[in-house]
């Protein structure tokens, strides 16, 4: 019996090139190496396998019949190398996974809704979770309970990656007849009650050190878990919300409120697409990210 340590992969490609062109020259051609390294290749090959494998009928070169038997066993070794070598490829279309997402309502209609409905279409059996963004949603991340994130990275942990969606700005929501519209100033601003996200990581936290750095009173009348439980306290009150731009743009949607601009600046913040170490390498992943961020992600 041969054995197998006789051969080796270029000998094999060898053979697959001579079975294929049933020529020396243009196997050696077709594997880029010289006409005597391919009859110095078929020689090895005919005492391995104990046969001519290719014989001269006229004018041409034929397979014998155990060379003919060999060519498929050929195709499918070095078929099953190829696949072992793109084990676990991605394939989009056969994904079959559950992404969860937490993000800001806002968030979903501006950055996420489109990009996720193409990935279902382009990925049918993808299946997406999306939960409110709340104060737990970077300890999820962390802990592998989400995959994805998009929100301010203010207070974001510093190895989570992540990327740029916008740069945003903070304003003021209020009834359309508010008290404070007839002198819109920072004084009038403080002198009413706010309404604040409890610990979210949303940026109202710029709000609360420009009245401490100047002296005004910080007066919270109602907080709130997220943005939209704000619409409910403010038409027909005294109240003073706080939400991005985009947001705003929402929130709008309902005409008894008005948006104003902050009466004072204040950093812009950043809103971005976060996601763990873990997950950085992952081909699945990496699709979906780049679907929602573009292809740096």
């Amino acid at each position: 019996m041969n054995s197998i340590h006789n051969l080796d992969l270029n000998l094999l490609k060898s053979l697959q090139a001579l079975f294929a062109e049933r020529h020396v020259g243009r196997a050696a051609q077709k594997m880029l190496v010289t006409q005597s390294a391919m009859s110095h290749a078929l020689r090895r090959l005919r005492d391995v396998f104990n046969d001519p494998l290719l014989v001269r009928v006229g004018n041409s070169m034929e397979l014998t019949p155990q060379a003919e038997q060999l060519k498929e066993k050929v195709d499918t070794v070095f078929s099953d190398l190829t696949d072992l070598v793109n084990f676990g490829e991605f394939v989009p279309e056969s994904l079959n996974r559950t992404f969860r997402v937490d993000a800001h309502n806002f968030a979903l209609d501006e950055f996420l809704a489109g990009p996720l409905q193409e990935a279902r279409k382009i990925a049918p059996k993808l299946k997406l979770e999306l939960n409110a963004y709340n104060k737990l949603s970077f300890d999820r991340l962390y802990t592998g309970n989400t995959d994805l994130v998009v929100a301010s990275d203010r207070f974001a942990d510093p190895n989570f990656r992540r990327r740029l969606l916008a740069e945003e700005t903070l304003v003021c929501i209020l009834d359309r007849n508010h008290p404070a519209l007839k002198s819109w100033s920072a004084d009038s601003l403080f002198s009413h009650p706010h309404i604040a996200l409890r610990k979210t990581g949303t940026n109202t936290g710029y709000v609360e050190k420009f009245a401490q750095q100047n002296g005004y009173p910080i007066n919270v009348g109602v907080a709130t878990e997220n943005l939209h439980q704000q619409l409910a306290f403010l038409p027909n009150s005294d109240l003073i919300g706080f939400c991005s731009e985009l947001a705003a743009k929402q929130v709008l949607s309902d005409t008894r409120l008005v948006k104003m601009p902050l009466p004072f600046e204040i950093p812009k913040f950043r809103v971005c697409l976060l996601w763990s170490e873990r997950n950085q390498n992952d081909p699945a992943h990496r699709w979906l990210r780049n679907l929602i961020a573009g292809p740096k992600a």
